[in-house]
């Protein structure tokens, strides 16, 4: 009797080596991976690759996933592909792609990149993920570039209505030498502003620009969307050599942030490059690549137009430039 009480435990044991054997015998290890890099627009492919090693015991048909992530935290997942590997067996690069949306709400700015190899088909639940690579801030994408060669009257208006002091109009606006110019002019408050046709939400919103030399104006570099004060991300900039620039968000009817800064040079002087960054929970602003300012509570989620203007409020002292000065916008990109 005990023999056979032996016996039966002596097979258990080899039984769950057995097992344990076979599990264990499924590995993959990553031996090289190439991350998209770069700058990319709607209908771009973005193209990342990897190689791995079947470094189990068993001939296996393994899966690799390709995933991207935007700043927003949405993952893109592109459907898996199989690959059929020896023991020992080293795969072909694996060139798998995303291609960008053309969609006007598409998340402009920084995005990461995964690639994964793993035991079975990705999309399925219980899926056993064997070896898996990333790169942080792998790839750019905008929406657009608008380098002004001309005037896109598909991406932009331009406003005529009365702003506080200001008459904006059309006439101020035009396109001269690769800058769009909005003119203050001379003994007036009139100004000009443009605004886009379609509506954005999250990403990164650039400019590169040369103020006008006309203390009592500001230039505008925002989103919006009706009505007033509910949805709105300001970039104020003071339109005069001290370098004074504002940053205010707009909730629900309330002005929920505001903080100027100095911006330690003459925004009058040359053209800087002026941003924000706005993602859930996290609103950034930039002045030639240095963080000025930074929010990650209440502000909006909501989709919204963007406005270029040159303006004069009631909260200055409404005093004319003396000869006409032009904003210049060297581009745009979002």
């Amino acid at each position: 009797m005990k023999k056979k009480i032996a016996l039966v435990a002596v097979v258990i044991v080899l039984f769950l080596l057995i097992i344990s054997v076979y599990t264990s015998s499924v590995s993959a290890d990553i031996t090289s991976f190439n991350p998209a890099s770069g700058t990319y627009y709607p209908g771009d492919a973005v193209v990342s690759s990897l190689s791995f090693k079947n470094t189990g015991t068993e001939n296996w048909t393994f899966w690799v996933g390709y995933s991207v992530q935007d700043g927003a935290g949405k993952w893109h997942n592109i459907p898996s592909r199989s690959v059929t590997l020896t023991p020992g067996e080293v795969s072909g690069t694996q060139n798998m792609t995303w291609y960008v949306p053309s969609d006007s709400l598409l998340t402009t700015g920084s995005y990461n990149v995964v690639m994964a190899v793993w035991k079975n088909k990705p999309e399925d639940a219980s899926a056993t993920e064997l070896a898996r690579t990333e790169q942080k801030s792998a790839f750019e994408t905008f929406n657009f570039v608008d380098d002004f060669e001309s005037f896109d009257t598909d991406r932009w208006s331009k406003s005529s209505f009365k702003l506080e002091r200001t008459d904006f109009q059309p006439a101020n606006i035009n396109v001269s030498n690769g800058n769009l110019r909005i003119k203050l002019t001379a003994g007036t408050l009139s100004g000009g502003e443009i605004q886009s046709a379609d509506v954005y939400q999250y990403g990164t919103y650039r400019i590169m620009m040369k103020l006008p030399n006309a203390p009592s104006s500001i230039t505008g570099f925002f989103l919006y969307m009706d009505p007033d004060y509910h949805n709105e991300i300001d970039i104020e900039i003071y339109n005069e050599p001290d370098g004074n620039i504002s940053f205010t968000t707009y909730v629900d009817g309330r002005k929920q942030h505001i903080a100027t800064e100095s911006l330690g040079f003459d925004p009058t002087a040359g053209f800087h490059e002026y941003r924000f960054d706005f993602y859930p929970g996290n609103l950034s602003f930039y002045v030639d690549g240095q963080l000025m300012q930074r929010w990650t509570d209440e502000t909006t989620t909501n989709s919204m137009h963007l406005l270029v203007n040159a303006w004069y409020p009631n909260w200055l002292s409404g005093t004319a430039a003396t000869s006409d000065q032009y904003l210049l916008v060297d581009w745009i990109r979002h």
